[in-house]
């Protein structure tokens, strides 16, 4: 089913199948030494890479045999089996799909792009989680009518945007059933649970709050989040409530936007409607 659109899988491409659904044995008389494309991908800038720290760090030949091996051998291995993961995870979901309807999204310019993006970002994804969202948006968007490559390549480079932490956040402020919110908090308590910096608090707490506080911000600037601000009730007609130190307007609490709950939605992590709607 898959032919051509598996040339732009590159080397994590599975052999092709003939008309019986063989694995294709044409290659079997090519010499044994030949290197795979997957072989030559990771050795070609190899040598270059590790000439060039062998000379740099030529003072230190323990420490710099033992850098230069993770640069030129560790690292360009895990970058792309996380590809191979995240493309072999796409390939799965988009398996289902008429073959014509497929070829004709894949060999899309836009398709393409999106795909490149895909593997940009794989290529960082240290965790499998992240490696799971770019997949299941990759695939949403190479498969729905409802939104474009485009669209998902706009999302996906907000994704990109965003640390794992900053996920969780985000999943944090589209739950609101008690029971679900419990325990989503319970689970992800060292990220979630708040650390008001008060008199007399250790640099640590101080720190944990600033950080928390950067994630929903940052979140914020992206347009994923928006503020609840507190306003004074008893005062006719309402207003807001000023912090005394900064002259600000005090902020009480984040709520996610529209287009939070389409990138949530996207990677596979639907959001809940809240109550009454």
């Amino acid at each position: 089913m898959w032919g051509q659109e598996f040339a732009l899988f590159g080397p994590c491409a599975p052999p092709l199948r003939t008309a019986m659904g063989a694995p294709d044995d044409r290659k079997s008389s090519e010499s044994p030494t030949e290197k795979l494309p997957t072989e030559a991908l990771r050795d070609q800038p190899r040598d270059y890479v590790a000439a060039t720290l062998r000379s740099v760090l030529g003072a230190a030949p323990y420490a710099g045999a033992l850098l230069a091996e993770i640069v030129t051998v560790t690292l360009p291995g895990q970058r792309l089996d996380r590809v191979c993961a995240v493309l072999a995870e796409v390939a799965r979901k988009l398996g289902e799909l008429d073959e014509g309807l497929l070829r004709a999204r894949l060999t899309d310019e836009n398709a393409t792009d999106l795909l490149q993006e895909a593997v940009l970002q794989a290529q960082h994804a240290v965790s499998e989680e992240r490696r799971r969202y770019i997949a299941e948006l990759v695939s949403k968007g190479l498969s729905s009518e409802a939104i474009v490559a485009q669209e998902s390549k706009y999302l996906l480079r907000m994704l990109g945007e965003i640390n794992d932490v900053e996920v969780i956040w985000l999943r944090h402020f589209g739950r609101f059933s008690h029971p679900e919110a419990v325990a989503f908090h319970q689970t992800h308590a060292s990220v979630l649970a708040e650390a008001p910096a008060r008199l007399g608090s250790g640099r640590s707490q101080i720190d944990k709050m600033a950080l928390q506080k950067s994630y929903k911000e940052h979140l914020t600037r992206l347009g994923l989040l928006e503020r609840k601000y507190e306003l004074d009730y008893e005062a006719k007609p309402r207003r807001p409530v000023f912090d005394r130190s900064t002259g600000a307007t005090k902020v009480q609490g984040y709520s996610l936007t529209s287009l939070g709950k389409m990138l949530l939605q996207q990677i596979g992590l639907p959001p809940e409607e809240p109550p009454g709607m």
